[in-house]
């Protein structure tokens, strides 16, 4: 293989834990921290987004082939959040009512695209959070008429309580989870994408019993003797706070996640592809 003749492009997709959750939302540290520690001959596209999950896979790996002819594709193994995720953004407000289907969509994968498409997520360390279109100050009355809402406030708090119960159940996560991991498995094989995939921490594991034989598919990184990576930094810096906010790696364990265990298991399997 000569990667001089053509570069090699990674997709990258998943959820918070693949952009950099601590950083501000107009960057992607995670793609930086690839660009800066690879060679020239890659280019590093990131869809991943913040509270979204294996729900949006399909759709960025096709955007990401079509928009960037993606050659490898990087997912991080985290539950179907779908069930978590309430449409009240103003995407969905009156005035998006005419837009063409070309201006949803450039704007949905424009650099942090995501980020305004779903700013119904609440993140209260977000130091913009209170500027999102979940204003408590109003009136339910106002509040549908601004967002689009056609229910009144019993049929929306009645729904609401649903996506609740849907998202307690465990199994059902897990399964919805399996489903897209597996679409995603064979989307990558119809297209000629080669993958790697990774977990970040336990709560994304998968206790079904189908999930071993989806999981026999899988090119994973494995972090020594573990299975994610918070486990194998936990043990690496036992006394070291390796979390920025309790959840998500700080800037240099992300760093170093990259350096030593994401970027080698790329550029190996970019070793594989004919260019």
């Amino acid at each position: 293989m000569n990667l001089s003749t053509k570069k090699i492009n990674v997709g990258i997709i998943g959820s918070s834990f693949s952009t950099g959750r601590y950083s501000n939302h107009q960057d992607h540290p995670f793609e930086k921290f690839f660009t800066d520690q690879s060679n020239s001959n890659y280019n590093f596209y990131n869809l991943a987004c913040g509270g979204k999950a294996t729900e949006k896979y399909l759709q960025s790996i096709v955007y990401l082939k079509k928009t960037h002819n993606i050659d490898i594709l990087l997912f991080e193994i985290t539950r179907n959040r779908s069930c978590m995720n309430y449409p009240i953004s103003e995407w969905y407000s009156e005035k998006n009512k005419n837009k063409s289907f070309d201006d949803i969509k450039n704007a949905l994968y424009e650099p942090q695209g995501y980020y305004h498409f779903e700013k119904h997520l609440q993140h209260e360390d977000d130091p913009d959070w209170d500027k999102r279109p979940l204003d408590r100050d109003l009136s339910w009355e106002d509040f549908a008429k601004i967002y689009g809402f056609v229910s009144d406030l019993k049929t929306a708090q009645h729904w609401q309580k649903i996506m609740i119960e849907i998202n307690a159940n465990v199994y059902m996560r897990q399964m919805t989870t399996v489903i897209d991991v597996d679409a995603t498995l064979n989307l990558c094989d119809l297209l000629g994408i080669k993958h790697v995939c990774w977990y970040h921490n336990q709560f994304a594991r998968i206790d079904l019993r189908c999930w071993q034989d989806v999981k026999k598919r899988l090119n994973l990184v494995k972090f020594n003797n573990f299975i994610t990576a918070r486990q194998y930094f936990e043990d690496k810096y036992p006394k070291q706070n390796i979390l920025c906010d309790g959840v998500h790696f700080t800037t240099s364990i992300d760093q170093e996640l990259v350096k030593d265990w994401l970027l080698p298991a790329v550029e190996s399997v970019a070793k594989q592809i004919n260019i």
